[in-house]
């Protein structure tokens, strides 16, 4: 058992936690003066979470021998202190070292270790993980570069502070937390989420309830970055509003030569209702006085799959001639 002021120090610990990592003169030290790197970092993540959201944890950890050599697993479950007004003054967490049930840890440990290492080397897509209170408990490179936080940043912060927008908050913390409790599974879908300089990024987001070495739910999100898309929708979007705003007449066809697509410029200068064009072919407005060598020239160039201008003579739907310089071109 240890108990830890807001700021991280410790202020007590039972004779059980010195003899586990191997210390003494632990009252008034901090976990980065007491025990290694990677350890005292995750002791001093989930202290933090602790510390910021009042709420308790529980998670297994496998810590370093250090008496013995080897690997040790401990269920350790932190609890928020508060004085006699209800404010929060420290976190008290006990320890209970479950290695005796080896094979069963190990066997847990080892799955979400390679779970873990798995997500590791894939850089194109964004995996986190979430504890039953919605905190990270893990947080793939892939998420740091899309989302802009380190792994070291969000390790042990709520999922809605870091990358949900105000306006989704409240249903993301209600959806979770229903999940959580059995209720419906929350669905996959595209979503605008935010950075961490608040700037949005789009993504498709699916998620998965699974249980943790310690039999605690924990979801996993998995996000891939639709904003490349996004942009070239947007990058269409605006070439089809010119296309179709354009006073040049525009027609496209598909290889059968039956028109796909024409623009308000061609509907007014045929005469023709849009309907009537769409599945045609471009000779319902053909008057039959454009030379033949024209028409020769034109498919020609189209077959070498070269670009062809030049002049026809057209015939609006009213019966009127009327003279185009044109351009083909195949795409």
């Amino acid at each position: 058992v240890w108990i830890k002021d807001l700021d991280g120090v410790y202020r007590a610990c039972t004779p059980a936690f010195e003899a586990l990592f191997a210390v003494s003169d632990v009252v008034g030290r901090t976990d980065a003066e007491l025990l290694p790197g990677d350890l005292a970092s995750a002791f001093e993540a989930d202290h933090r979470a602790v510390a910021t959201s009042g709420e308790p944890s529980r998670c297994l950890q496998a810590v370093p021998d250090l008496v013995r050599g080897g690997i040790r697993h401990l269920e350790i479950a932190r609890s928020p202190m508060r004085d006699d007004s209800g404010a929060l003054i420290g976190v008290v967490a006990c320890a209970r070292d479950i290695t005796a049930q080896g094979a069963l840890a190990n066997r847990h440990w080892d799955t979400e270790t390679r779970f873990h290492q798995l997500f590791e080397q894939i850089d194109s897509v964004s995996v986190q993980g979430y504890d039953r209170h919605r905190k990270v408990i893990y947080w793939n490179p892939a998420s740091a570069v899309l989302y802009g936080y380190s792994a070291a940043e969000a390790r042990g912060r709520q999922l809605e502070d870091l990358i949900i927008p105000a306006f989704m908050r409240e249903a993301v913390i209600a959806g979770v937390d229903a999940w959580v409790h059995g209720g419906p599974a929350i669905p996959a879908s595209e979503l605008t989420l935010k950075r961490a300089d608040g700037s949005p990024v789009h993504v498709f987001s699916s998620h998965v309830m699974l249980r943790g070495p310690d039999g605690e739910p924990q979801m996993y999100c998995v996000d891939i970055d639709l904003s490349d898309r996004r942009g070239a929708e947007e990058r269409i979007r605006k070439l089809s509003l010119a296309v179709e705003q354009s006073p040049v007449s525009i027609l496209i066809t598909d290889l059968a030569g039956d028109i796909e697509y024409v623009n308000e410029a061609a509907v007014q200068i045929s005469g023709y209702p849009r309907e009537q064009l769409l599945g045609r072919n471009p000779r319902i407005l053909s008057s039959g006085l454009t030379p033949p060598a024209t028409f020769q020239a034109l498919w020609a160039a189209l077959v070498r799959g070269e670009e062809w201008r030049g002049e026809l003579i057209n015939r609006r739907r009213d019966g009127s001639l009327y003279t185009e310089q044109v351009v083909f071109a195949t795409f």
